[in-house]
């Protein structure tokens, strides 16, 4: 517990040290829902949440509940600071080929159609924080709150050498 402990302080720290911060002074009531950091009785808005009008990013104020479910602001900070990558698009063969080598017992064919699923599916890497204001950020949204349960498009493969 004292790792964890020393690990999510280190967080904080890096966070302080990496954003900029409004007070509580800055930030009006109504946008005080946002994220925040509380420090010794300080309130620490990240600036890079809040528009030229000082209200709450639109994307960002939709998604804050979901993103805060079962974490708290400094979680949520980190996740959308850190890189990740995404599935974007899962490229399936058609279940035809796929019965077709099996039933031959045609493991080469097979192996194709699973590496051509693989070289045509789509990811995206990137941090959250970078592809606020896009579409992209609610994916990447649904693939944290949703994992293995999170709708992805499809496409066919294409291109399969030999078929």
């Amino acid at each position: 517990m004292v790792e964890l402990d020393q690990r999510r302080l280190m967080v904080v720290k890096n966070l302080l040290n990496e954003l900029e911060f409004y007070t509580n002074d800055v930030v009006e009531e109504a946008n005080r829902g946002g994220l925040c950091i509380e420090i010794n009785g300080w309130h620490l808005y990240p600036v890079f949440q809040f528009d030229e009008n000082m209200e709450l990013h639109g994307q960002l104020k939709k998604r804050l509940d979901d993103l805060r479910t079962g974490r708290n602001d400094v979680d949520v900070l980190y996740w959308l600071f850190a890189e990740k990558t995404v599935l974007m698009t899962k490229a399936v063969a058609p279940y035809h080929l796929i019965e077709k080598a099996l039933g031959s017992g045609d493991l080469k064919a097979h192996d194709e159609l699973v590496s051509a699923e693989a070289r045509q599916s789509e990811y995206l890497t990137a941090r959250p924080i970078d592809l606020l204001g896009k579409d992209e950020f609610d994916v990447f949204v649904d693939d944290w709150k949703l994992g293995d349960y999170r709708m992805i498009p499809r496409k066919e493969v294409k291109d399969i050498s030999g078929w």
